[in-house]
């Protein structure tokens, strides 16, 4: 009997090495598929990342399940995770300062980038690498080019000090099902295209267009680095006068009251509270709404499984200053402490994260972007991904014109009072050249 016992344990075993041998589980849905990769002893290291995100997130339940994977290929490999949520951005600097261990970190570009530069190991040598996941080319080679512009634009050398991931980009989200039923056969890509639209919009019984408070500072900005270009914008700010004595700014702050005017805007923009502007538009009844490519994630439960996203990019006004390429987009960064002593386990978990199985995963659970060229793109965004491969500027997120902080308030109450018709946009346009 114990003989038998034995023997049966012994073919329970045989059958399950093969298994874990190729670094497969029985992780169902809920995990990516990495069953073709051969347990790899060789890396080693004992690693802290220190997250963005809640681990309750979707962000933060990929990472998990992509650890968990990563950890069974790379048994010799730990990795702690302490999940900060959006307290990292407070606690990651005085943590660094301190010396405490903090081997891989995250944030947007901009403040890892900027705020932290002096505590980021350079990665542009092992970008230059093939890796299990990247089907023998470069893993720079299999990421989206404008990410990795994105974060070599953060040094005047180019050299990269951290992995993109979860990119993003501002758009004008629309209702498909109220384009065709107002008969607009394409998306407008001129000002005159767009103001020809909303006329069809509002007659198809539609409201074109919301906001809310949290957005409308971007709603401001592209329209301005439409009219005069982002550069222009961030060398003249510094003299207002300048600035809203020209022309063709006076004429954009108009453009506000004209739509206002003609019913092209809720009735709620200017006393929205984040998020009423974006619920407005999911509950159907808005057709456009200029918003991050989080939108439809972030609204999923009220606009529901059969909502028709559709996206593009905000019009054209002045060819000469700005064109379709300019887009504001941005990233996280995923950086690796100059300080680790284990980069090279560091790196290989964020190149797992962000190719293949993982980086589809990430984008998929998110509703969100992937950062890879070979990506899938979630239904909800795929008018989305032309624009972003089209991107050959980037327009930043103060857009040159609320580069000077003291001024955003005084631009955001001056065109709103504008478009409530409280002043005419010539006695704005006096106020704001007198900052």
């Amino acid at each position: 009997m114990l003989r038998k016992l034995i023997l049966s344990l012994l073919m329970l075993i045989i059958a399950f090495v093969p298994a874990f041998a190729m670094g497969g589980s029985e992780t169902g849905s809920d995990s990516a598929e990495t069953t073709d990769y051969e347990v790899d002893l060789s890396l080693e290291g004992e690693l802290v990342y220190w997250s963005n995100w809640n681990e309750t997130e979707p962000q933060g339940m990929v990472i998990s399940q992509a650890i968990d994977e990563f950890t069974k290929i790379h048994p010799n490999v730990k990795i702690d995770v302490v999940w900060n949520g959006r307290e990292n951005r407070k606690v990651l600097l005085p943590a660094l300062e301190s010396g405490r261990q903090v081997d891989l970190f995250e944030q947007t570009t901009d403040l890892v980038l900027v705020n932290l530069k002096d505590y980021l190991l350079d990665l542009t040598p092992y970008f230059d690498k093939a890796y299990d996941t990247t089907d023998g080319v470069p893993y720079i080679d299999t990421l989206l080019p404008a990410a990795v512009d994105l974060i070599r634009s953060f040094d005047s050398e180019g050299k990269l000090y951290a992995v993109p991931y979860q990119p993003n980009l501002m758009v004008v989200f629309y209702n498909k099902d109220h384009f065709e039923a107002a008969g607009i056969e394409k998306v407008p890509e001129t000002w005159d295209e767009f103001l020809d639209a909303c006329g069809k919009l509002k007659a198809a019984g539609y409201v074109p267009m919301t906001c809310d408070d949290a957005y409308l500072i971007n709603l401001i900005g592209v329209h301005f680095e439409r009219i005069k270009g982002q550069d222009w914008l961030r060398e003249n700010i510094s003299n207002p006068e300048v600035v809203f004595t020209d022309p063709e700014v006076i004429e954009g702050i108009r453009d506000f009251k004209e739509m206002m005017d003609n019913g092209y805007f809720s009735e709620y923009i200017l006393s929205n509270k984040y998020p009423a502007g974006q619920q407005e538009m999911a509950m159907g009844g808005i057709s456009m709404y200029y918003n991050g490519s989080w939108l439809p994630n972030e609204v999923k439960a009220t606009a529901g499984p059969d909502y028709r996203w559709g996206s593009f990019n905000w019009p054209i006004i002045n060819a000469e200053a700005s064109d379709a390429g300019h887009v504001q987009y941005n990233s996280q960064a995923l950086a690796i402490n100059k300080n680790c002593k284990y980069p090279e386990a560091a790196f290989e978990f964020a190149v797992f994260l962000t190719t293949g199985a993982w980086d589809n995963k990430l984008a998929e659970e998110t509703m969100g972007v992937p950062v890879g060229k070979n990506g899938t793109w979630p239904e909800q965004l795929k008018d989305a991904e032309a624009i972003y491969n089209a991107i050959d500027y980037r327009i930043t997120s103060d857009y040159g014109i609320f580069s000077i902080p003291d001024y955003n308030p005084l631009i955001i109450s001056a065109i709103s009072n504008v478009m409530n018709g409280s002043i005419t946009p010539e006695a704005a346009a006096e106020e704001l050249s007198k900052m």
